[in-house]
């Protein structure tokens, strides 16, 4: 059996994707830290992002929503001033403007749960790509959902960070054909 190519090249990576990349995600609280993930690893490796990830839940409150939209500016200064972390400051706030938003949503009665995967009628889009150069970097579905997102009031959420976002939650199943880690 193979895996996907950029699953063999550290060992991170490796175990994110064996272990976590492209499996459903139904908890509210991980479907914020993955988007939230995404968001600070915009322009940047997802290794690293791995790399930091434990200090990254450590400030983040492990991403519980409620939590990090109550974060205060003192925090997030922290956070800006840690080289443990993503220093950047329009990153960190858009983590907390995106758990504000989550919040208002559920306060509203739809969870992300709900919001991400109603567009797919609650079930994985299963792609049997051959190569990995057939995967595209975003499709209609994310830039529909990027659309939706920006309108309720996210934030730092374009289609391609969505895209990404949406494989490595299992709402888009993109591992190779012949990957070992691949679901069916």
């Amino acid at each position: 059996m193979n895996s996907c190519p950029w699953g063999l090249n550290k060992a991170n990576l490796a175990k994110f994707h064996e272990e976590e990349w492209g499996r459903p995600v139904h908890e509210d609280n991980k479907l914020f830290e993955f988007l939230s993930l995404s968001v600070l690893a915009a322009g940047l490796s997802y290794e690293t992002i791995l790399d930091k990830r434990d200090d990254l839940c450590l400030a983040f409150h492990d991403f519980e929503i409620d939590q990090v939209a109550q974060m205060s500016p003192e925090e997030i200064e922290r956070i800006l001033c840690d080289k443990k972390m993503i220093r950047n400051k329009k990153k960190v706030s858009a983590v907390v403007c995106n758990a504000t938003v989550s919040q208002k949503m559920r306060a509203n009665g739809q969870t992300l749960d709900d919001f991400f995967w109603s567009y797919t009628g609650f079930r994985t889009i299963d792609n049997k790509w051959l190569h990995a150069e057939m995967i595209p970097e975003q499709t209609l579905l994310s830039r529909k959902i990027s659309d939706e997102m920006h309108e309720r009031g996210f934030i730092m959420v374009g289609p391609v960070l969505i895209y990404s976002f949406l494989e490595t939650v299992g709402i888009v199943n993109d591992h190779l054909i012949d990957c070992q880690a691949r679901i069916s």
